[in-house]
């Protein structure tokens, strides 16, 4: 479908311009959100453990932002669009993006945002950045969210399903 088509329809269910940046914004980090999964692991195997972190922060902020509008085209058009939205929450995800993005709120010691911590046998430490190649998970305190490739295609599903819904909801 031509992104013009996709702009007049919006515009036509929502004159304000908040429906078509909701499906800019899915539009624009779908592909981000791929890319970055795959530099993450590519960083990972190749041992750069700090470039693996710098990239999933990237995903995690390319997810937040299509959840962001995600909401946005659920917003504008309620209905199917927003009772499918609803299926799933992500705030564990916009959790672990604000944990990169607010890490001196989270230093070791401050009290505002801090990490649960947790225990393991007699020793109870904090975890900032716990990420498991192997599980393809990213822990920080007690919170954990997959990152794997099945929760990839899992979530590019979850927005192609919410996309056909929402040309459905535009009469495209």
């Amino acid at each position: 479908m031509l992104a013009g088509e996709w702009f007049v329809a919006a515009s036509k269910a929502d004159s304000t311009g908040k429906l078509d940046h909701g499906i800019d914004l899915i539009e624009k980090y779908r592909e981000a959100f791929s890319r970055q999964h795959g530099l993450i692991f590519a960083a990972w195997r190749a041992k750069d453990f700090t470039q693996a972190l710098v990239q999933l922060h990237f995903f995690f902020v390319s997810l937040d932002r299509m959840n962001d509008g995600l909401t946005i085209v659920a917003e504008k058009l309620g209905g199917d669009v927003a009772k499918f939205v609803a299926t799933i929450n992500f705030e564990d995800y916009k959790d672990a993006r604000n944990h990169f993005e607010h890490l001196d709120d989270r230093l070791f010691g401050t009290k505002r945002n801090a990490p649960e911590p947790i225990t393991e046998g007699d020793a109870t430490r904090l975890v900032h950045y716990g990420l498991s190649g192997k599980y393809q998970q990213f822990a920080w305190g007690k919170k954990s969210v997959d990152i794997s490739e099945k929760f990839v295609a899992m979530y590019l599903d979850y927005v192609a399903k919410a996309h056909e819904l929402t040309k459905a909801a535009l009469k495209l």
